[in-house]
């Protein structure tokens, strides 16, 4: 049943894409309107179709050294697992896990480093007031 549906979608999606050239005629001929409502309301469609209508909301990479090395990790532990596992039912879903996997281990190493940190900081304090202490 699934693959009827798989097929049903896939066919639909080719008979839309077959529309695409009209879409583009249609929105462009509504962007250059002179009628305001009608030219915003295309530029609003526009915005939306790529993805930048509202709060941008672009994947600029990982934002942290830690982040980009789990992230490599994941997709490394994705590859090996999709590799092994033939009948893997959904590569997304597989993708998923193994974000999440990798975003847990990064939270776990940050808590680690972390705790080492503070516990760094304090062994400094009490030697800072030890010599504090025997100066005076």
């Amino acid at each position: 049943m699934n693959a009827r549906r798989e097929e049903l979608w896939r066919e639909s999606k080719l008979r839309l894409k077959a529309l695409v050239d009209d879409a583009v005629d249609v929105l462009t001929k509504g962007i250059r309107s002179s009628d305001e409502k009608i030219a915003i309301t295309s530029a609003v469609h526009i915005l939306k179709t790529v993805g930048l209508y509202g709060e941008v909301k672009g994947d600029f990479g990982p934002t942290t050294p830690e982040r980009a090395v789990w992230d490599q990790r994941a997709e490394r532990e994705l590859q090996i697992y999709m590799a092994l596992r033939l009948d893997s039912f959904c590569d997304r879903s597989v993708k998923r896990h193994m974000e999440e996997c990798a975003q847990e281990d990064v939270h776990k190493h940050m808590k680690l480093w972390h705790e080492i940190a503070v516990d760094e900081q304090k062994k400094e304090l009490r030697e800072y007031k030890k010599k504090a202490k025997i100066a005076c």
